[in-house]
Parts: structure tokens; sequence; C-alpha cells
């Protein structure tokens, strides 16, 4: 009898615990819901406490920045998953679009505004530009004959989107305007440089623990480069979280609307200013394959007119200001869309109906690509076609689905926090090495070709070499940016090393005359001396017994150098370009290979007008 009741009492617990299970798999959503709301009141009952504890000091300002992050990351995940919002912002999206765009009215007020955006601007040269130093006025007329020989270069001049143009090059004019004119701009951003920096020594806990005490005696190899590998694990795990690719598609969607071009250009533009070539084309993979060239072309030119965070940790090391990359590698996505739409414009149908369709598109996580059924996306070339999605020249009848699966095998993807981590670190040892490799190859070569020209010359008796030849062949282009004419011989030959090799290269020498100058001020301050010398030559500090090698830059022209060098626009990075195509597209090399001059001129430039606008500001 005994045996019985407990055999009845068991029963009845495994049917507890099966009634249980039942009810959590049937509210499951309910109670992750419930779970999740209950994390974030705590978290902000710390935050309320926190801020009542210490609220002046710089780590409250960080914690405010990650928690307002935070809280608008959930609003917007939460908003857009519920149906009423999606039908609400798709018709405001679509009513915005036809209200300016269509109709007598909308060109009224795309006038209005040109009109009055020009009368400001101009307002602004004469009283603070003009009136101030005339000699800023340089950088305007650079900016005009660089868009000059921009429109020369077009394939289609009549069907270049002015409007993209005009509003690209008043958006790089705006933000240059907040980060150098103002108090506001120039805070923020020396805030989110010391940040980096900050970030950059915690990878030497691990250095000093691999390498021992003395590595900051080789502060490149083992202090760089660690910070690097750092770097691209943490940005791994955070575009495995999604939250690199919320951010993007945060501010690549006001100016896909602004600047009238399709989502996947704008995002691609905005990415790039947080990530390198593969990571960025990985966000806006699954478009690759069927959008027009012309897309493809602005795509390849935003990933060479602007650097990835990786280059900037690498920079920084060089010793230049991180508060000029930052400001550098944000205004040349403006600057970039505006450079490739005038030189292969759209040209099949209205660009604006083609930007709503690929606008409604989500951007997702790269996890989230690989798994989707790939036949339910209409992305074969033929239905593409007659959306009008691609040009007639630019169709092909290519297994779109096929060559998706391929790659699909190819690339691992995480699938979670760890495996991204360990991903991310690999890649980062990879990225690292290449740096190391690329450095010392570019500076042998250069070397080599430098002394085989002298060789050539002292032949002949003539005093020659290739930086003197860089330096006369890219004087012009930095005397339009406004650069010091006392500094536009060593500024044109550090545009010729960048476009013979990587920015990294120009940038060591950059580096080292920023130093000098922070150097010589140092030695004035300290003994209230003023010494005579020439800045274009070795400097001598007495009482230190110290040699400035090579003199040093005017403020204004480190500022303008810096920005024209921020892209990496150069010989080997094309071909660099094309592999990772090949990666992604293969199918599409040939026809991007044949533009690999207009794509190397047209990234050129683009750098070359952040300066000008960086010039004309300054």
């Amino acid at each position: 009898m005994y045996k019985l009741e407990d055999k009845r009492d068991g029963s009845k617990f495994f049917q507890l615990l099966k009634d249980a299970g039942y009810y959590v798999h049937k509210y499951k959503d309910e109670l992750l819901t419930a779970r999740n709301y209950f994390f974030l009141c705590l978290y902000l009952g710390y935050y309320g406490y926190a801020m009542s504890c210490n609220f002046k000091d710089d780590a409250a300002i960080c914690l405010t920045v990650f928690t307002v992050f935070g809280m608008v990351y959930i609003i917007i995940q939460r908003l857009t998953k519920t149906e009423f919002w999606g039908r609400t912002w798709k018709a405001l999206r679509k009513q915005f679009c036809q209200m300016y765009n269509y109709g007598r009215t909308p060109k009224i007020i795309r006038w209005f505004f040109i009109v009055a955006w020009s009368l400001g601007f101009f307002a602004y040269l004469i009283i603070n530009v003009a009136l101030k130093d005339a000699n800023s006025l340089r950088s305007l007329a650079g900016m005009a004959v660089y868009l000059l020989l921009l429109v020369l270069l077009s394939n289609n001049r009549r069907r270049i989107n002015w409007n993209c143009v005009f509003y690209g090059i008043i958006l790089q004019c705006l933000f240059g305007l907040f980060v150098i004119r103002t108090t506001a701009g120039s805070t923020i951003l020396v805030w989110f440089s010391d940040r980096i920096i900050e970030f950059m020594g915690y990878a030497d806990v691990g250095s000093e623990f691999v390498f021992g005490a003395e590595f900051v005696n080789h502060r490149f190899a083992m202090q760089t480069m660690p910070a690097v590998i750092v770097f691209v694990a943490v940005i791994q795990v955070l575009m495995h979280l999604g939250v690199i690719q919320f951010v993007v598609r945060l501010i690549g969607t006001p100016v896909a609307y602004l600047l009238d071009v399709s989502a996947p250009e704008a995002m691609n533009a905005c990415a790039n200013i947080l990530l390198g070539g593969a990571e960025a084309g990985a966000i806006i993979y699954e478009y690759l394959f069927t959008m027009p060239t012309s897309r493809l072309f602005a795509i390849n030119v935003g990933g060479l007119s602007s650097v990835a965070g990786t280059a900037l940790i690498q920079y920084i090391a060089f010793g230049v200001p991180v508060k000029y990359l930052l400001a550098a590698s944000a205004m040349s996505a403006p600057a970039a869309l505006v450079c490739a739409k005038i030189v292969y414009p759209d040209t099949d149908v209205k660009i604006t109906d083609i930007n709503m369709q690929e606008i409604e598109l989500d951007v997702t996580t790269q996890t989230e690509i690989f798994d989707k059924d790939l036949t339910t996306k209409d992305q074969s070339p033929v239905k593409e076609k007659e959306s009008g999605v691609l040009n007639e020249d630019e169709t092909a009848n290519i297994p779109v689905k096929t060559m998706k699966t391929d790659i699909k095998s190819d690339l691992f993807q995480p699938r979670s926090v760890g495996e991204a981590l360990v991903l991310g670190t690999t890649n980062g040892m990879k990225l690292a090495t290449s740096i190391i490799g690329i450095l010392i190859v570019s500076l042998a070569l250069l070397e080599l070709t430098n002394s085989t020209v002298k060789w050539f010359g002292d032949r002949v008796n003539i005093d020659i070499s290739l930086n003197l030849i860089l330096s006369y062949l890219f004087y012009p282009f930095v005397y339009l940016m406004g650069v010091d004419a006392e500094d536009c011989l060593r500024a044109g030959e550090y545009l010729g090393l960048r476009t013979l090799s990587s920015p990294g290269v120009p940038y060591i020498y950059v580096g080292q005359l920023i130093r000098n100058r922070e150097r010589l001020e140092e030695f004035t301050a300290t003994f209230n001396l003023s010494i005579e010398y020439d800045r274009t030559k070795d400097i001598l500090l007495p009482y230190w017994n110290e040699t400035l090698v090579g003199g040093i830059f005017s403020e204004r022209s480190e500022l303008i150098i810096t920005y024209a060098l921020c892209g990496f626009a150069s010989v080997p990075t094309v071909g660099v370009a094309f592999g990772l195509i090949t990666a992604f597209v293969p199918h599409r090399l040939d026809e991007l290979s044949k533009l690999a001059v207009k794509l190397l001129i047209t990234g050129t430039i683009a750098s070359y007008l952040t300066a000008c606008v960086a010039g004309l500001l300054s």
C-alpha cells in the first residue's frame, strides 16, 4: 500500500513538470519579454543610482551615452516589429517621396531650399572666410576645379544627379563646420578621440603579458598591432549582435533620402566610416549580385575614399591627431557618393522610384543573410530587369541562387558570441600581419625606386629623386586645397606616396612633422624663447641639444594634408578592392575591372574634396 501511494505521488510530480513545460513553451515569447523588461528596469535603476552618486565625471558621460544608445536601439527595434508602425512608416515614406519628387510644387520647394542653402553658404563665406582670411578661398577654387574634373571624367553628363551633388557638399560643409568651428563639435570629437585612445590602452595588458614589459620599445609591432587585433575582434562581436548594422541603417537611411541615392549605397558609405571593405560589403552582400554597375562603382569608391577603424588605430600610432582622422572619415562618406554619382550616374530609370523600393528592404545581420531561403527573393536578373533595377547592357544570364549558395559554403558565419570573438581574433591577426608586411614591402620598394632614380640622375650630374618628382607633380593639387605655399612641395610628395603605396607610408612622415611642431611649442613655452628657423628644413633646439628632423608644417597645412590622405585610394588598394569583388561577386569582376582608373581617380578626388572643405572652414 505504501509503494502504490509513492508511485501515485511520483506520477503527479511528473505531470506537474509536463504541464509546466507546456505552459512555458506556449507562453515562451511573453516570458522572454517579461524577463527582458525585468533586466531593463534593473539596469535603469542602477543607472539612476549611479548618476546620483557620481554625476559630473567622465565615466558618467560614458554611461549616459551607452544608456541612451541602448534605449534608442530597444525602442526602434520594438517599434519596427509592430504591424501598425510598419504600415504607418511605409506610408509616410511613400508620401514624402511623392510630395518631394512629383509635380510642379515639389520643384518649387526644391529650388527654394537650394537657393536658401546657397545664400546661407555664400553669406558665411563672405563674413567668416573672405573678410578674415581671403587665402582660405583657395580651397573653394579647389572644390570647383575638382568637381569640374569629375564632370569631364563622367560617362554621361546629362544624367548627373545634381541634387545628390548639391546636398552632398552641403552635408560635408555642415559636418565640417560643426566639428571644426563650433565648441560643441570639437568637444564631442575630442571625447570620442579620448575613448579610442583609452580603448587602445586595454590591449597593452595582453601585449605586456605576451612580449614582456619592454614591449613599448617596439611601439608599432608590439603595441599598435595588438590593439588592431582587439578592435577587429570587438567589431566582429558587435556585427554578430547586430549593433553595427543598426547604427549603419540609422545613419544610412536619412542619407539615402537626403542625397537621393539607393539605401545599399548610402548604408555602405556610412559603414565605411567604421568598417573595412570586407565587413562593409558583407552588410549589403545580398544586393551586390544584381545592382547596376553604377551603384557597384559607388560602393567601391566609398571604400577607397575612407579608412577603416583599424587603419585609424594604425595612424594614431604614427602621431596623427585622431580627431582629424575621425572627422575626415565621416566627411568622406557623402563625398564618395557625390564623386561616384558624377563620374558614373544612374542612367536607366528615374532614380527615386528605385530608391523607394530599395529603402524598404531591410538590412539584416550577416548570419540572417545566409540563413534566408534564397528562393523567396526576387533577385534573378530577369525579374530585376523587369522592375528597372538593371540597365539593359548590364543584364546577364547569371544563376544568382547558385552563386550565393557557393559563397555561403565558403564563408564561416559565427553562431554565438564566442565564435564571433574567435573569428574576429583570427581575422585581426591576419590583418595585423598584412599591415606589417605591406609597410615593410612599401617602404623597401619606395626606397629602391628612389635610389634607382637618384642613380640614373647621378650618371648625368642631375640631383633628382622620386620624392622630388612627386613633389612637383602633385604641387597643384595641394595648392588648390589651401595648403600654405611653403609646405606645398612636401605635401605634394606625401600625396604622391599615398597614390603609389598606401596612406600608412605618408602618415609616418606627417606624424613626425606634427610631433616636431608640438616639441617646438613645448620648447618655446619652457624657455619663453623664440628661435629663427626654416620650417622646411631640420630645426635645432638649443639647450636641449635636439634636432627636429624634417622641419614642421603649419597647423593649417597639417589639418588639410591629414584630411587629404585619409582614404585608401592607391594603386595597390584598387587591386585589393578587386580581390574583395572576386570573393563576393566573382561574375562582376570583369565589368568593374574596366573602371579601375576611374575608381582610383574618383576615390582620390573624394578625399581631396574633403580636404578642401576642411581648408575652407579652418
